[in-house]
């Protein structure tokens, strides 16, 4: 892919991004007024006895999921402004991770449209949907850190198609529990157990291949540290369902951002 069309794909990604996060909060707060967001579903999560940071709070997962739409909004933005001029291909393995960032939060649909009394396609959507984002996001994030050795000789787009395809694929065949959800809005689906182990491993995989290329190429290890705080606090804020979660997901999730996309920058232009 030339660097022209990159560019373009990048701000397409961007308008993309800022339209969900415009049309989802216009839809929240349109349900909210007509009095149709319900929680009832969600009831049997409560506990009793803890601290507030600690509750089952609905509200802090749908600040979760607007806090990851920000964090795609504004990764996009920044891939736009600072790598506009970098031979930097892995970054489409990275526009690929956002997307799937952004899809996780279609999770939100479930309780702002009440979808969950009754089994209807727009919940085994969601259900489907959520699952290609679990298997996405860490695939993408191996990518990034595969493709940005230049010594590999990898063909990215067929790469990149293949971890889509193969999403795509398990996420259409794993089997979903409509009548049950879990805490943070997702429908439960089988093989939960396994598919968090290949995450880990993924993001484990994802991380020593960055620590191996920085300390290859006498880099820093900024970007390992940044990659790393970024996964963390975007894993919490996908599955938490408390307000300290959130606060430690968005910090995490905040400074691995800002670490990892400044570091990088500084080597493509240190490279280039």
């Amino acid at each position: 892919m030339t660097l022209k069309s990159r560019n373009r794909l990048n701000f397409t990604l961007l308008i993309f991004s800022i339209a969900v996060l415009v049309t989802i909060t216009a839809i929240v707060l349109i349900q909210i007024l007509r009095g149709s967001v319900s929680f009832e579903e969600f009831d049997l999560f409560k506990t009793e006895g803890k601290p507030f940071m600690l509750q089952y709070s609905p509200i802090s997962v749908i600040a979760a999921i607007f806090t990851e739409l920000l964090f795609a909004v504004l990764s996009f933005y920044i891939l736009l402004r600072a790598f506009s001029k970098t031979q930097a291909q892995n970054l489409l393995f990275f526009y690929l991770f956002l997307t799937g960032v952004i899809l996780d939060c279609v999770r939100i649909v479930i309780p702002v449209f009440d979808v969950a009394k009754t089994y209807s396609s727009l919940l085994i959507a969601c259900g489907n949907t959520s699952i290609f984002a679990n298997l996405i996001i860490p695939l993408s994030l191996l990518g990034t850190t595969i493709s940005a050795d230049e010594d590999q000789k990898i063909n990215l787009e067929q790469l990149l198609f293949s971890a889509i395809l193969l999403s795509l694929f398990f996420a259409s065949i794993i089997p979903l529990n409509t009548s049950r959800l879990l805490p943070n809005f997702c429908v439960d689906f089988g093989f939960k157990k396994t598919i968090f182990s290949l995450n880990m491993i993924c993001y484990i995989a994802s991380i020593t291949i960055l620590i191996i290329s920085n300390a290859k190429k006498k880099y820093k290890q900024l970007t390992s540290i940044g990659f790393s705080l970024m996964i963390i606090g975007l894993t919490i804020l996908r599955g938490t369902s408390t307000y300290a979660g959130l606060v430690v997901g968005f910090i995490f999730a905040s400074f691995g951002q800002i670490m990892y996309l400044r570091e990088l920058h500084h080597q493509y232009l240190w490279n280039d």
